[in-house]
Order: C-alpha cells, then sequence, then structure tokens
C-alpha cells in the first residue's frame, strides 16, 4: 500500500564479501547504494513497479534481479466532530481531521461539504484548515451535514454530523406596563416582541392580546412594536392584560 515501508532482501547469497556493493532501482525513481543484504523503501504512490537489485564487487562479480511490486492505493480518512443543537441562523464550526497515507495523494485531496439544505461548499487540495467550513441553517428541522474526500485514484472517505435546529426563542415585553387600574378613557397598550438570541425586534409579526377576557389583535411595527386602543366604560376596572 502507498506511504507503508516495504523492505528488500538479498537472499542470492551470491556476494557475502564486506565489498559488495547493492544497487537498488525501485522503479519510481527512487534509488539506493549500499552494502547491507536488506533495505527499506516507501513508495509515495500507488502502482505497479519493476523494482532492480544490481550487486558487484571489486573483483567485477554482478548480478542483477528483477521484481514486480504492485502498491495499492489507500484511501483517506476523515473525521468529523457530531453535530449539536441549535436555532435557526446560530452558525457553528467545523474542524476536520483529514489524513491520507500517501504524501502525494494527501497534496492533491479534493473535498465536498454537503450541509442537508441544498447547500454545498468545495475545497481543492484539501487541508484540515481549508476544509474548515462555518455554516449555519435558515429553518428548524433536522440536517445532516456531510464532508467526503477523494484522493486522486478515486479512494473515497466520509463522515457526517446531525444538527437538531429549533426556533429562536422570543421575548414581548411591555413598553409601558399598565397597573391594575379604573378606565377614565381608551386603554392603549404597546408591547415590543423581540429576538431574544439575536436581540432585535420582531416587524410585521401577528400578536394577540386579551384584556380582561376580550381578545385585541395586532401587528408588529418597523420598531416590532404592537398597539391596541380598547376602549372601556367609565370606572371600569382593568386587572389583567
Amino acid at each position: 500500500e502507498n506511504g507503508e515501508i516495504v523492505r528488500f532482501t538479498d537472499i542470492t547469497g551470491l556476494m557475502v564479501q564486506p565489498g559488495a556493493q547493492r544497487r537498488y532501482n525501485f522503479g519510481d525513481g527512487g534509488t539506493l547504494s549500499q552494502f547491507t543484504s536488506s533495505s527499506i523503501y516507501t513508495y509515495p504512490d500507488n502502482g505497479a513497479f519493476n523494482a532492480t537489485l544490481s550487486i558487484g564487487d571489486p573483483q567485477g562479480m554482478n548480478h542483477t534481479a528483477v521484481r514486480t511490486v504492485t502498491v495499492l492505493n489507500v484511501a483517506p480518512s476523515v473525521i468529523i466532530d457530531p453535530g449539536k443543537t441549535v436555532v435557526w441562523g446560530e452558525q457553528w464550526t467545523i474542524v476536520p481531521q483529514i489524513t491520507d497515507q500517501s504524501a502525494i495523494d494527501r497534496a492533491a485531496l479534493q473535498g465536498v461539504w454537503s450541509f442537508g439544505d441544498g447547500q454545498t461548499s468545495t475545497c481543492s487540495n484539501c487541508t484540515n484548515a481549508s476544509a474548515t467550513v462555518t455554516h449555519s441553517y435558515a429553518n428548524p428541522g433536522t440536517y445532516t451535514a456531510t464532508l467526503t474526500i477523494t484522493d486522486k485514484d478515486e479512494g473515497v472517505a466520509s463522515d457526517d454530523a446531525i444538527f437538531i435546529v429549533n426556533k429562536r426563542p422570543t421575548a414581548l415585553v411591555f413598553l409601558t406596563p399598565p397597573p391594575p387600574q379604573t378606565a377614565t378613557g381608551p386603554l392603549s397598550v404597546q408591547a415590543r416582541l423581540l429576538d431574544s438570541f439575536a436581540n432585535v425586534a420582531l416587524p410585521g409579526k401577528p400578536l394577540q392580546f386579551s384584556v380582561n377576557g376580550a381578545i385585541f389583535n395586532a401587528v408588529t411595527n418597523a420598531e416590532g412594536v404592537a398597539e391596541i386602543n380598547v376602549p372601556l366604560p367609565a370606572g371600569a376596572r382593568i386587572d389583567l392584560i
């Protein structure tokens, strides 16, 4: 397999003199010359290679042996953190752990993020840094984010993260909370609707008020404020809104 150490051993027994030199040509451009009978080599890429061992001594004795070495491709690997629970619009970031046994493959990895909401992101020559993503979801739901890494020989690895996306919390704040009182004219009530996560007003949202059991509807304005005016007979007691 590419990136794995291969041991070559001269078992011919032809050259036992201390001066016998062994010259290796590993078939992929790599070479080695040494006197010992055993050597190691790492093929950086997959393929079929003719490894040649030439041995000789100072007296002119020479011998050559050729063996074909088949090096298999090893797919990359990728690990991403598990997903989490967020609210819509909340950003999350994942830094993946990408590896490949082959240094040559490692330099040319291609990556695709699929976020499960129709959006994607890609990287070329992917590393942990370049495959890092930040994303947010626009709507509540359950989404699976998948990172797929492919090497130049079509070796593939992928990992998933599941995100549960909830609605944002809201808050209704009375601008002038009316205390229990006796009415002397129409009752004016104003309240602002807020997105508690982003701390922003929510315009255009329908609100329903209940005054002494009577229902009144209103829509928030550009500032997130809804207002109702409740006609009341003089002397009416207002206890709960």
